[in-house]
């Protein structure tokens, strides 16, 4: 009972999270998430911890616990190590796989497509058709570092970023699935890439090949993780 509890505050911060409720460097009293809730403290002090783990809060002595800010770097560093693990992800669902759930992928890429920019509606439906397109591949643990990763690293930051200019890029969704569907495991790399960096080259200052190959996505991560957990 009381685990279940801790899963269920824990879910409800990083809904809130990524729905914009909470804001990167907002405070978060946990009286009044348990309150709000109708649970406990205990179980809101677990979920907290784990957040925390994850990096997803922060705490600070004497001061509180706060939603995490990331800075340039920890977004570009994140935005690597995610687009290695849909590439990973993809090179498992491309083709065949995907196909057969065409119909579904697309209905999902017009949610993200039809909202605007920047905005948190097309924030959650850009997470929902991302997490649904690696939940493809069949690989929970894929899947679950997958979603540690796009919580921890928010969007939020990348969207407020890409909300200060008057045009941010935005590709089509619709057609990365089409192109999704054509792919093969040799070819889909560039196109996961260009999907994820594309309009962010300047946010994060980085720059990258869109034909490269990625030959060792799982490299990349594991090489990642372990800088992160250092």
């Amino acid at each position: 009972m009381g685990e279940s509890r801790v899963s269920r505050v824990y879910a409800v911060i990083v809904k809130r999270v990524l729905a914009g409720e909470y804001l990167p460097g907002q405070a978060l009293n946990r009286r009044e998430v348990a309150s709000d809730l109708g649970v406990s403290i205990s179980p809101v002090n677990e979920a907290f911890a784990i957040l925390q783990a994850e990096r997803i809060v922060e705490t600070v002595p004497r001061k509180g616990t706060f939603v995490a800010q990331l800075d340039r770097r920890d977004l570009a560093e994140l935005t690597s190590v995610r687009a290695a693990l849909e590439v990973e992800a993809a090179r498992g669902y491309c083709g065949p796989r995907i196909s057969e759930r065409r119909r579904e992928m697309l209905a999902l890429a017009l949610a993200v497509d039809s909202a605007t920019p920047a905005s948190y509606d097309h924030l959650r439906a850009d997470v929902v058709f991302h997490r649904s397109l690696v939940a493809l591949a069949g690989n929970r643990l894929l899947a679950s570092i997958f979603d540690t990763v796009i919580a921890r690293s928010l969007l939020l930051a990348i969207e407020a970023n890409l909300a200060a200019h008057e045009n941010p890029a935005s590709m089509s969704h619709r057609k990365f699935v089409r192109d999704l569907c054509a792919a093969t495991p040799e070819t889909v790399a560039p196109l996961v890439r260009r999907n994820i960096f594309s309009g962010k080259e300047r946010i994060l200052d980085v720059e990258f090949d869109r034909s490269a190959p990625a030959d060792s996505p799982l490299d990349l991560v594991l090489s990642a993780l372990k800088e992160t957990s250092g």
